[in-house]
């Protein structure tokens, strides 16, 4: 089998969240089970990759889409192009199988053209929690492009052969917001350790805690409201009884009301006595080491909303203490016997007493339901399900095509150049049975009459009607050629677009093995300068509608097929005289009707962008109005989400003004503001929360942190050369150099502190720090 796994991101090649934990496990088993496994990544900002990224699985081929497609220009698109970019790559290659995540829809083309019968392989999307879903448990009001990105994930969920959720939990949250899933299977987290392991038969069991054994807590996730960062801040913060503990953050920074999270975070704890250790950059097996090499330590996972969480199955896996929440399906994962130790309510001042008590009290070993022997069993017999699927489809026999008639709606108006440019295309076409219905609307130059006396004397390859009309405008127009037309599906077509010999071919095709009764295209955009060999693509259009499409048109152009029940069932195109818009109008109004429409992901057509035409030219008020008088007629259609998207700017402007009220108040204020700033990039948050350690006293830990950032790494060892080293634990040193940060040219950070390259070779090393040497993790000090 031919297996491709389509990611933004993938352990051991990026940073490797849950996402890309799960991704690397899937890839390994695959292979395991004789596939041929491709890899392709579609994040952004992927660093060059080497042959050592997949230790244990060389034979698996991995393509960036950033390199293929160019890396600034990539970066510079959204996620609906990036779903473009990754059909474009997969359609080239013969699949058997594509699988995708639901998180950011880049499976959303590849599905429509499985739907459409342009491509080949099952589709099968693996749900970790859409955007939509996660927007939601995080109270985020959305932007435009956040329903558009929803849309397209949406789509690709309710037409994917098979849907794989980690819980029943979480396909039943889907089904509860109004997704129709028709074929779906819940299979347990597979983690790549399991794999590469070979792990024994058994369900999986942490140690105990043994009473007042504790010393640090690690908070284990995003720092997001929906893992629970809030609720553990505010845990730790109300309690006397915990101040001594150190607390770590391993996981991405974030924003919290529009507040830094690291900011956030020492604003709320500015009163502990422990560590303060804030670890966002590691990669997935990097992170689970420094779990494992702190056993004093209980992670924290006090989610408000979850599938299933990978990090409770990397504790298990780890033999690591932790306290989750029972959010989604975490307790799926827990032997009953353990629920009561090892799950809290998200919600501080229970998670708070949890804590409390497992430092006083100690923790029993928990037991979970995680047989990874019997997980790989079960997707092993999944993919022989699959495999049948597969071969099935193989062996049913071709639909007979048909060809019924198709009515080109060709509008024209004084200009005949373009006018026989256009037919000239039109002649080329691969398709049998076609008829144009040419309006003239309302001409008037010597040169545009002749033009029509010449194509009405002069037959091509199709029959011609041409209709004179005055002018009335393009719905008009388009609407008297649908009223002449004969054909059961209308093309309609502007004189100035140029089609691709495929154009109706492609479309009919799509149609018919979709069932859509409205499809628009990707189309090439030229210039007059440039010509139509000169077009390239620019925009990337969805055919489907939502919330979005009130804002703007994202359905695609006027050149469009419509069956001719559907376009008589809306009343054609709206006749206004002077006002433009009337095709997103047209789209708007047949989605609100409940009409099925899609996009065609290749390009069908080429248009020319005119500077001078209706859309640079006409009252852009005017447009606005059309598209709120047709969505005023379904209003109910738009309600929560248009909503969110009306109040936004007023509750982010609030909002501001009283964390600007806050943070004015607090202790170096200045550094709060650098991290609440919304134009600060990443780097320039991590530099005043460095700046804010400092200032608060905390040079160990602003150490640490900084080493950890190359933008802060010289810096920071400065400040590590400064330490006092009395009564300092040895230092712990992760022997692995993908693990390994540079800071200098002869220095590199292992676990925050400073180490000799040369030195990290099988024998032993050397830690070099203010004056003293460290061999290995002893505490022996003697001069340099």
């Amino acid at each position: 089998m031919k297996t491709a796994i389509v990611t933004e991101d993938f352990a051991g090649l990026t940073g490797g969240g849950g996402i890309g934990t799960r991704c690397r496990g899937l890839a390994l088993l695959l292979q395991q089970l004789g596939h041929e496994v491709d890899i392709v990544l579609t994040g952004p900002d992927i660093s060059p990759l080497t042959a050592a990224a997949l230790p244990g699985a060389p034979a698996m081929r991995v393509t960036q889409l950033s390199t293929l497609y160019g890396r600034e220009s990539y970066a510079a698109h959204d996620d609906i192009a990036r779903s473009y970019y990754a059909y474009d790559h997969l359609k080239r290659r013969a699949y058997d199988v594509v699988h995708f995540n639901d998180r950011a829809g880049h499976g959303f083309y590849y599905t429509m053209a499985r739907r459409q019968g342009l491509v080949g392989g099952f589709v099968v999307t693996h749900a970790h929690g859409s955007s939509e879903w996660t927007r939601r448990h995080d109270l985020g009001l959305p932007r435009i492009e956040d329903l558009e990105r929803e849309g397209i994930e949406r789509f690709q969920l309710e037409n994917s052969d098979l849907v794989l959720s980690p819980s029943r939990h979480l396909l039943d949250e889907y089904a509860a917001g109004g997704l129709k899933l028709d074929r779906t299977a819940v299979c347990p987290p597979l983690l790549p350790q399991w794999i590469e392991s070979g792990s024994a038969a058994g369900p999986l069991a942490t140690r105990a805690v043994e009473p007042g054994s504790l010393r640090q807590v690690i908070f284990f996730g995003r720092q997001e409201r929906r893992k629970g960062f809030e609720t553990f801040v505010s845990a730790l913060a109300g309690s006397a009884a915990l101040a001594d503990l150190d607390i770590t953050f391993l996981g991405p920074f974030g924003t919290f009301e529009q507040e830094f999270t690291g900011g956030y975070a020492l604003r709320r704890l500015r009163g502990h006595r422990g560590r303060l250790r804030f670890v966002d950059g590691l990669g997935q097996r990097a992170a689970l080491d420094l779990i494992a090499e702190t056993p004093d330590a209980l992670c924290v996972m006090p989610a408000q909303a979850a599938g299933s969480p990978c990090a409770v199955a990397e504790c298990f896996t780890l033999g690591a203490p932790f306290l989750a929440s029972p959010a989604g399906g975490t307790a799926d994962l827990i032997a009953p016997g353990s629920t009561a130790e090892a799950l809290c309510p998200a919600d501080p001042a229970a998670l708070r007493q949890a804590l409390e008590r497992i430092a006083r009290d100690g923790m029993p070993a928990l037991l979970s339901t995680l047989d990874p022997a019997a997980i790989r069993e079960g997707w092993r017999a999944l993919d022989e399900r699959l495999r049948a699927d597969v071969a099935a489809a193989r062996r049913a026999p071709p639909r007979d095509p048909e060809t019924p008639l198709v009515t080109i709606c060709l509008v024209h108006h004084d200009r005949p150049d373009f006018l026989r440019r256009a037919l000239a295309a039109i002649a080329r076409q691969d398709y049998p049975r076609i008829e144009i219905v040419l309006v003239d609307d309302g001409s008037s130059t010597p040169a545009a009459a002749a033009a029509l006396d010449e194509i009405e004397r002069q037959p091509g390859p199709f029959p011609v009607k041409v209709i004179r009309s005055a002018n009335r405008y393009l719905g008009a127009a388009r609407n008297l050629a649908a009223a002449n037309a004969s054909g059961a599906w209308l093309l309609f077509h502007d004189d100035d677009n140029v089609a691709e010999p495929s154009e109706i071919s492609t479309f009919v095709r799509a149609a018919q093995a979709s069932g859509c009764e409205v499809m628009t295209s990707q189309y090439l955009i030229f210039d007059d300068a440039a010509g139509p060999e000169g077009a390239r693509l620019r925009f990337f259009p969805m055919g489907i509608g939502g919330p979005f499409s009130l804002f703007r048109n994202r359905f695609g152009d006027a050149n469009c097929l419509v069956s001719r029940t559907a376009f008589e069932r809306l009343g054609g195109f709206s006749e206004l005289r002077g006002v433009g818009v009337e095709d997103w109008e047209f789209f708007l109004r047949a989605h609100l009707a409940g009409l099925r429409i899609g996009v065609v992901p290749e390009p069908l057509f080429r248009y020319r962008l005119s500077p001078g035409g209706m859309l640079a030219s006409g009252s852009l008020v005017r447009d606005y109005d059309r598209i709120l008088q047709a969505a005023a007629r379904h209003a109910t259609a738009f309600d929560r989400d248009v909503l969110g998207l009306a109040v936004r700017d007023q509750v982010a402007r609030e909002v501001r003004e009283r964390l600007h009220g806050l943070l004015e108040r607090q202790p170096f204020s200045a550094l709060h503001g650098r991290m609440a700033d919304p134009d600060s990039t990443p780097d320039e948050r991590r530099e005043a929360l460095f700046e804010l350690l400092l200032a608060l006293g905390r040079r160990r830990d602003a150490a640490e942190f900084g080493l950890g950032v190359p933008a802060l790494a010289q810096q920071a060892a400065e400040v590590a050369s400064a330490l006092p080293r009395d009564g300092e634990a040895g230092p712990q040193v992760v022997m692995a150099r993908q693990h390994l940060t540079p800071v200098a040219a002869d220095a590199v950070y292992a676990r925050g502190w400073l180490s000799d390259p040369a030195a990290l070779g099988a024998g032993p090393f050397a830690l070099k720090t203010a004056g003293a040497v460290y061999a290995g993790s002893a505490m022996a000090r003697s001069a340099r």
